[in-house]
């Protein structure tokens, strides 16, 4: 096997940029915007992280004085009518960029998200994005073949669209983005916007979006390192190093991380978790081209391996090695006047290499080799039309090749592209009401045009309480394995063929919440959601199996679903130093041809997180946990079971105890699913495990 081979049929990149960059700018309606917009005075790029503060002192300081001044941004909400007392609330939470594709507080949001900062993933201990979410309330994370994937809102990853800095993330295995792949020391903030997307970021983004915001060079000079080493052999290694000069920054990063696999089956040979082997290494920075033009870029690579024994069929055993590369290159340049218009380009190839090794025999060894390449350009400009209305609009093209052997004809190539509009209004005095319509249309090469329009409105019944609720419909477009698979396994006897002629899933949705603050220490959030899913893609039996010949199964539009509940969360601030946060999550799903709710979904789920920073002898410790209660099941991989299964309830907690010494070291000691939960069949996660740290920082 040879990891850092080069793909069979690699895409022409200089051309392939070219096309997509001349699709989308030369229809681009923002260019000429850009253009007559007469100068304004400059406004510094706002910036995503709150100052590293007392977290209590920062929620209730009066002031954000150590943040940009957002406040003032050219495409802020009109404020020459809002009170005071509104102006000073509207200080106090962090930046968000991913429900209105514009930053602002996320009090001021009219679309439900939720903000996982630097501080509070730092506070985790958590070392990827899937151990960020882990006590997210409403963020369910489900381990899979393909990685470790999330469910919002009853739906699974298959419709949660993930981005990195605003941009689609490449390289789904069996429906799902790896979300261990993402290394929690790279990140500044996660943003989960929970409802469909669609109206803004295309397909896939029928339960919700995640959107990792990378972190940035913030001081004239600044580095860090940490080494650790815990239970099953879990080594990380990793580095940074950044500066902040006037005019420019720019940062470098590098991480290594391995761990062996485990296994929950003892009386078996077979693995439940994979030992994995893991290097990442990035760049990026920023150039400010006099007052109004900035430039920047960013590239990473990732190579990652996997070995684990697999049972196959009349009781052959395989030995799986799997590795998989992601290399990208992004490049922006923004420029900002009477609007601000933002033009990215990104490049993003994933390959993943499969090798099964069956011990004593050579006769069912099998060797996959795939190639995802997606590049894709993109325009966004904002505008402050009026005191009362802020416009946003944007182009998008991009070019999507996915070769593999197992698809028919060798893989497959789609182009797409995308209009987008959305325009926020405000309304009264202080501006209580406000509401925001949007569309996109998308025309794709293989499924053609498809509309996604959305209505969202907040509206401020008191100062402290704010109501939510929004109106979209969201799609999700064929894979290229439903659309093209041609895959046979002559030892389990059956043949899985991709139709063409598939159309997109859709879904209508429909949010309503609410955001009180009845103390000053206090926050609650509620919101209800009701997800009507259509032409879901399932298999089914295309013909019937004579003596001697395979069953073959392929894919339709034949199912529709039904998911609703309730997401809430409660935070409290007691005193200086301490945190807590309860959330609670009631989920009801229905499977509408099946007559019966959707498989492994949780009808409850309580998340907890307690924090103190001031504790004896300088410690400072982070607790959380998530409570999930029993999960039906129909089916043992790909068999249905004659009646179906329960799993049990599981309480998994993890813990982080950390000390700073000054403010260039910290020693840290992190303890995970500490109750020791887990099976292989409904919850293969990894056993207890202990993890120490040293950090030195600059």
């Amino acid at each position: 096997m040879t990891p850092l081979a080069s793909p069979r049929r690699p895409p022409h990149t200089p051309r392939y940029l070219l096309r997509v960059l001349a699709f989308s700018l030369a229809l681009s309606p923002t260019s000429a915007f850009a253009q007559d917009a007469s100068e304004a005075d400059g406004t510094p790029e706002a910036s995503t992280e709150a100052p590293r503060e007392d977290r209590d002192e920062e929620r209730t300081a009066p002031e954000d004085e150590g943040a940009p001044d957002a406040t003032k941004s050219l495409t802020e909400a009109p404020t020459h009518t809002a009170d005071p007392t509104r102006e000073k609330r509207r200080a106090r939470g962090p930046l968000v960029v991913t429900g209105t594709r514009r930053a602002q507080r996320i009090e001021d949001s009219p679309v439900p998200v939720t903000v996982i900062d630097r501080d509070a993933i730092e506070a985790s201990g958590a070392r990827d994005v899937s151990e960020i979410l882990a006590a997210q309330a409403g963020a369910e994370l489900v381990p899979t073949v393909g990685g470790t994937g999330v469910r919002l809102q009853g739906m699974d990853s298959d419709y949660v669209l993930i981005l990195v800095d605003g941009q689609r993330v490449a390289g789904r295995v069996n429906g799902v983005v790896d979300l261990d792949r993402f290394n929690a020391r790279n990140i500044e903030q996660v943003e989960v916007l929970r409802g469909p997307g669609s109206a803004l970021y295309g397909a896939d983004a029928m339960a919700g979006v995640i959107n990792i915001i990378t972190r940035k060079s913030k001081e004239p000079y600044e580095a860090e390192a940490t080494l650790g080493y815990g239970q099953r052999n879990q080594i990380e290694a990793g580095g940074r190093a950044g500066m902040n000069r006037e005019g420019w920054r720019a940062h470098l990063e590098a991480n290594h991380r391995q761990a062996d696999g485990y296994d929950l089956s003892p009386q078996d040979i077979f693995s439940t978790g994979s030992a994995y082997n893991e290097t990442q290494a990035g760049a990026g920075g920023a150039l400010d081209l006099g007052e109004h033009w900035e430039l920047g870029a960013r590239g990473s690579y990732l190579l990652r391996r996997q070995e684990r024994v697999d049972p196959g069929a009349s009781r052959a055993v395989f030995d799986r090695l799997n590795a998989y590369e992601d290399g990208l290159a992004s490049i922006y340049a923004q420029h900002e006047g009477q609007g601000r218009l933002r033009t990215t380009a990104t490049f993003q190839v994933f390959r993943n290499q499969f090798f099964y090794d069956q011990r004593r025999s050579d006769a069912l060894d099998r060797y996959e080799d795939s190639s995802e390449s997606q590049a894709i350009v993109e325009s966004v400009y904002e505008r402050t039309l009026s005191d009362t209305n802020i416009l946003t609009l944007g182009v998008e093209g991009a070019l999507h090749r996915f070769d593999s052997e197992r698809l028919e004809g060798g893989g497959g190539a789609r182009d797409r592209l995308a209009l987008f509009a959305q325009d926020e209004w405000f309304f009264g005095d202080a501006q209580q009401l406000v509401l925001m319509p949007g569309i996109r249309l998308d025309l794709d090469s293989q499924y053609g045009f498809h509309p996604s329009p959305a209505l969202s409105a907040r509206y401020q019944v008191f100062e402290d309480l704010n109501l939510l609720g929004s109106a979209a419909m969201a799609y999700r477009a064929p894979s290229f394995q439903e659309l093209l698979l041609d895959f046979e396994n002559p030892a389990v006897g059956y043949v899985i063929e991709g139709n063409p002629d598939l159309e997109p899933e859709t879904s209508r949705s429909f949010q309503l919440g609410a955001q009180w603050r009845p103390l000053e220490r206090l926050d609650v959030e509620i919101n209800l959601f009701w997800n009507e899913l259509d032409n879901l893609i399932g298999t089914t039996t295309t013909e019937s199996a004579g003596a001697g010949q395979a069953l073959v199964f392929s894919y339709k539009n034949i199912a529709s679903a039904r998911t609703r509940g309730l997401e809430s969360m409660l935070r409290l601030r007691p005193g200086k130093g301490v945190r807590l946060e309860l959330g609670y999550t009631l989920t009801d799903t229905l499977d509408r041809d099946q007559s019966r709710p959707l498989e492994g979904r949780a009808p409850h789920r309580l998340s907890f997180t307690f924090g103190a920073d001031r504790l004896p002898l300088g410690l400072k410790a982070n607790l959380r946990a998530q409570l999930t209660s029993a999960r039906t099941y129909y089916f043992d991989g790909t068999t249905e079971l004659a009646e179906p299964e329960i799993a049990p309830p599981s309480a998994l907690v993890d813990a982080h105890l950390w000390r700073d010494f000054g403010d260039h070291f910290s020693v840290s000691l992190q303890g995970t699913n500490l109750l020791n939960q887990g099976d292989a069949r409904f919850l293969p996660i990894a056993p207890r495990a202990l993890f120490a740290a040293l950090s030195a920082r600059y």
